[in-house]
Parts: C-alpha cells; sequence; structure tokens
C-alpha cells in the first residue's frame, strides 16, 4: 500500500468516524491537523475518495456524504439508541441500521402527499410498513448524478 492509500484509508475513517459520533463529518482543514498533513495534501485526499466514490464532496471540496451517512440536514432522520443520523435518500436511511447492526427508526415524509412515515428495522428486519418505495433513477445510473439520484 502507498503512502497516499494509507492516507486516504485514514481520512475516510477519520471521516465515517466524525459522522458516527457526532452526526458531523470534519472539514478538509480538521482533517489536515488532525494528520499533520498541509491542507492541499488533504483536500486531494478527499478528491481521491470522491473520485473513488468513497464519499460525495460538495463544490468547495468538503464532505455532503460518506453513504450512508448525510453531512447535511435531509428529510431522512435515522434514530438508533441515543444517536440520530442523516441520510441522502430511504435507501441509505435503511443502509444505517444495517451498517450499525442495530435497531433503528427511521423518519421520512412520503414524496407524493408528504405525509409523515415512520419505517422501524428491528432486528435486521423492516417492520410492517404500508408504503412504496419509488427508485426514479435506475441504480446504474445514480452516479452519473449522485445528489439527484
Amino acid at each position: 500500500m502507498t503512502a497516499t492509500e494509507h492516507l486516504d484509508r485514514r481520512v475516510r475513517a477519520f471521516i465515517l468516524d466524525g459522522l458516527m459520533t457526532s452526526g458531523t463529518a470534519p472539514t478538509i482543514d480538521e482533517a489536515a491537523a488532525h494528520f499533520g498533513a498541509k491542507r492541499a495534501a488533504a483536500l486531494a485526499s478527499f478528491q481521491r475518495l470522491a473520485d473513488a466514490r468513497m464519499i460525495i464532496v460538495q463544490t468547495n471540496g468538503e464532505v455532503l456524504a460518506a453513504n450512508p451517512l448525510a453531512n447535511v440536514l435531509t428529510p431522512f432522520i435515522v434514530e438508533s439508541g441515543e444517536r440520530r443520523y442523516t441520510a441522502m435518500c430511504v435507501w441509505d436511511a435503511l443502509g444505517i441500521p444495517a451498517m450499525l447492526k442495530a435497531n433503528a427508526t427511521i423518519r421520512t415524509t412520503c414524496g407524493d402527499c408528504n405525509d409523515a412515515i415512520e419505517l422501524v428495522v428491528e432486528d435486521g428486519a423492516l417492520k410492517n410498513v404500508e408504503a412504496v418505495v419509488n427508485f426514479a433513477v435506475p441504480a446504474k445510473r445514480w452516479w452519473d448524478n449522485i445528489v439527484f439520484s
């Protein structure tokens, strides 16, 4: 493993740890300080991770999401234990309890009528739900525009 690959793995873990523990991803400057690196090196690492589809970055290079966790407030709120997370979509929201291997409640709204929806995941299974998930974009095209998808 090259030094660059090693840094990228550590930066990715640092981003995910921040999202899981505080609900916020570290900034480029925080990552640089944490690893004793120059800002340019941290920015380059964020971009390589984005290019590898391991994180999604905003136009300024900062983290928008490290799937399944979002770094912004969204309509997909996942509560597990005492923690609250956000996801970019219902697919990611369902991925959070799977990643945590924990029970969770997902709160969102219907994209059609805006009614509240509560999804409950217990012991790795989605409990009784009367809702339909519609994926308007086929999964193979999600990365054409991941934020829209």
